[in-house]
C-alpha cells in the first residue's frame, strides 16, 4: 500500500479526496482504483502531466469547456451492457435507449476533441466510426439521440404497425359512436373517463339499466356507475390486435437481436472509447482541482523533494473562512532525515501535513498547491501523526507509536516518513533518548524523513539537515486582547533553515498564559524552569 489509512486520516487526505469529483459514472468507478505513479513509472507519470498541461490550456475556452462537460454529464453507465453483448445476450430496450443516448452524447465529445486537435483522446477516424455504430441504431438519415425500433429495421415491423392501429382506429371510432348513440337515446353524457353516472333515484337511470349495451360497474347508496359492454365487433378486433401485439413482440426481438449481432463486433472499439472518456474524465477532475487551487506542474528531479510556496488545500480553505491565510511552505528534503523544531503552535506540524499532501497529490498526478514542486517518485508514504493509541490490542500511545514506527523503519526500499514527536508518550528523558536514536538511525538511511521534534538533543545528531519555524513576531503582551482567536497575529510560520547555534525554543508558559491559563499558574511554572536551569548548570 503506496499510503495507508492512519496516514491518510492524519494528512487530512479523504477530504481532497472528496474534491476530486470525475463527472461521469465510469470515471468515479475508475477514481475508486485510481492508483498512485510508482518508481519506474516516471516516463507515464510525465506525460500524464504533460496532458494535463495540455487540456488545461485548452480549457480556458469557455463555450469549448461548457459543451465538453454537457457532453461528460449526460454520458450514462453503458459498461454493463457491453459485457452483455460480449457473452452473447441482447439487451432490453431501456439499454438500447441508454447505448444511443452514450454513442451520440461520445459522437459530440469526440467532435469538441478534434476542433481543438486532441487527438491523444480520440482520432478522427474514431469520429467516423462512432457515427456509423450510430446509423446501426438508427437506420434514418437525419441522426437523433433517441433510441426506438423505427419502421425502417423491418419491413414486417411496419405493415405489423399499421394494421394494429388500424385496428386501434377501428375500436376508437366505434365506441365513439355507439357511445353517442347511447347518449342520444338517453340523455346522459358520459364523463370524462368514459363512464355514465346517473342518480339511483332519478328516471335516467331506468333508461340505462333497460339498455342491454351498458352495464353496472360498481354502485353508491346514491348512484350507479355504467360502461359499455364490447361488442362482438369489438372483441374480434381487440383479439386481432392481441394477435398483432405477439407478433410485433416477436419481431422486435428478431430486430434486436440482429442489432446485436451488427454491433458485437464493435465492442472493442467501443470498449476503447469508454476507456478513452474514462481517462479524459479523470485528467478533467484534476483540472477543476489545478485551478481551484492553483496548481502548478510537479517536476521530476532524481535528488530532493523540493517545495516552494505550498500549501495544504483544505487547511488553507478553513483558514480562509475565518479570514486567517495559510502561510505558503518552503522546503527541501533529502534521503536520511530532516528535523523541523519550533514553539508550540508554531506550525511544525502542519508544514510536516503539507509536505505530505503535496507529494501524494503529485504522486497521484495531480498539479499541486504549489509554486514548485520537484520529486522523485517515492515508493510509500507512510506518517506517525498524532495519537495513535490501538485500544483494539491494549496497547496504549506509546506502545502503539513504538509498534508503528518499528515496521516503518525496517520498510523497504526507503519512502518518504512523516514522524511528530517520536518519544513524546513516555517520559522526557526516555523519550529524548528514542528521538535520538531514531533521528541517527535515519540520518545515514535510505528513507526521505521528516522528524518533527522538541527534544533539543535531536540537534546534535551528525548528518541532520532542519528547519525552524520562524515562531513568535515579537513577545506578546497579553494585555492587548482577551480572546484566544487573536493569537495567530503574533505567529510567524514560515520554516527558517536550522543556522549553527539553533535550539528548540522554550515558549509553552508563553503560550499558556496566551491560551487562557491562571496566571498563578503560569507563574509557578516559570519559576520551576528558572529553577531547573540553575541546578543543570551546576
Amino acid at each position: 500500500m503506496w499510503m495507508d489509512e492512519k496516514t491518510g486520516q492524519a494528512l487530512s487526505w479523504p477530504e481532497i479526496w472528496s474534491l476530486f469529483q470525475p463527472i461521469t459514472p465510469f470515471g468515479q468507478r475508475a477514481k475508486r482504483s485510481l492508483a498512485p505513479f510508482v518508481p519506474g513509472q516516471e516516463a507515464a507519470w510525465q506525460e500524464s502531466l504533460q496532458e494535463l498541461e495540455g487540456l488545461m490550456n485548452t480549457a480556458r475556452q469557455p463555450e469549448w469547456r461548457e459543451a465538453v462537460e454537457a457532453c461528460l454529464r449526460h454520458l450514462p453507465d453503458v459498461e454493463p451492457i457491453f459485457y452483455r453483448l460480449e457473452r452473447g445476450e441482447v439487451p432490453g430496450l431501456s439499454e438500447w435507449f441508454q447505448l444511443k443516448q452514450w454513442l451520440w452524447h461520445m459522437h459530440r465529445w469526440a467532435k469538441c476533441l478534434i476542433r481543438q486537435s486532441l487527438h491523444e483522446w480520440i482520432s478522427p477516424g474514431d469520429v467516423n466510426r462512432i457515427e456509423a455504430c450510430l446509423h446501426k441504431l438508427d437506420p434514418r438519415p437525419q441522426l437523433g439521440p433517441a433510441f426506438r425500433l423505427d419502421d425502417s429495421f423491418d419491413p414486417e415491423l411496419a405493415d405489423l404497425r399499421r394494421r394494429r392501429e388500424a385496428c386501434e382506429r377501428n375500436i376508437r371510432e366505434y365506441r365513439e359512436a355507439l357511445a353517442r348513440e347511447i347518449e342520444q337515446l338517453t340523455g346522459v353524457c358520459r364523463n370524462r373517463e368514459g363512464e355514465w353516472v346517473v342518480d339511483r333515484r332519478s328516471p335516467e337511470a331506468t333508461k340505462l339499466s333497460a339498455m342491454n349495451a351498458l352495464t353496472p360497474v360498481r354502485e353508491t347508496p346514491f348512484d350507479v356507475v355504467y360502461h359499455a359492454k364490447p361488442t362482438l365487433q369489438e372483441q374480434q378486433w381487440m383479439a386481432e390486435q392481441e394477435r398483432i401485439d405477439e407478433r410485433i413482440k416477436e419481431v422486435e426481438a428478431a430486430v434486436l437481436a440482429r442489432l446485436a449481432a451488427a454491433l458485437r463486433p464493435d465492442i472493442p472499439l467501443m470498449l476503447d472509447w469508454l476507456a478513452s472518456v474514462t481517462r479524459f474524465d479523470l485528467q478533467w477532475a484534476r483540472l477543476r482541482l489545478a485551478e481551484r487551487w492553483n496548481g502548478s506542474r510537479p517536476r521530476r528531479s532524481d535528488g530532493p523533494i523540493r517545495l516552494k510556496g505550498a500549501v495544504h488545500p483544505v487547511l488553507a480553505e478553513r483558514l480562509a473562512e475565518h479570514g486567517y491565510t495559510f502561510t505558503p511552505l518552503d522546503l527541501e528534503v533529502k534521503r536520511g532525515v530532516t528535523v523541523i523544531i519550533g514553539p508550540n503552535m508554531g506550525g511544525k506540524t502542519v508544514a510536516m501535513k503539507t509536505l505530505g499532501v503535496v507529494v501524494a497529490l503529485a504522486h497521484y498526478g495531480f498539479f499541486v498547491p504549489a509554486k514548485i514542486c520537484e520529486l522523485p517518485l517515492i515508493p510509500f508514504l507512510a506518517g506517525m501523526i498524532g495519537d495513535d493509541q490501538d485500544a483494539e490490542a491494549g496497547l496504549s500511545t506509546f506502545g502503539a507509536e513504538m509498534t508503528r514506527l518499528g515496521v516503518l523503519l525496517r520498510r523497504r526500499p526507503g519512502g518518504l516518513l512523516l514522524l511528530d514527536e517520536v518519544g513524546r508518550g513516555t517520559n522526557p528523558a526516555e523519550g529524548a533518548a528514542l528521538s535520538t536514536a531514531v533521528t541517527a538511525h535515519l540520518a545515514c538511511g535510505e528513507h526521505w524523513a521528516v522528524h518533527v521534534t522538541h527534544h533539543h538533543e535531536v540537534l546534535e545528531v551528525t548528518g541532520i539537515r532542519g528547519y525552524r519555524t520562524a515562531g513568535w513576531k515579537r513577545p506578546p503582551d497579553t494585555s492587548a486582547f482577551h480572546r484566544t482567536e487573536n493569537w495567530r497575529e503574533w505567529i510567524d510560520y514560515r520554516l527558517m533553515p536550522l543556522e549553527a547555534g539553533d535550539e528548540i525554543p522554550c515558549q509553552a508558559t508563553v503560550v499558556a498564559r496566551l491560551m487562557g491559563m491562571p496566571e498563578a499558574v503560569v507563574r509557578d511554572a516559570e519559576r520551576r524552569l528558572v529553577s531547573q536551569r540553575k541546578k543543570s548548570t551546576r
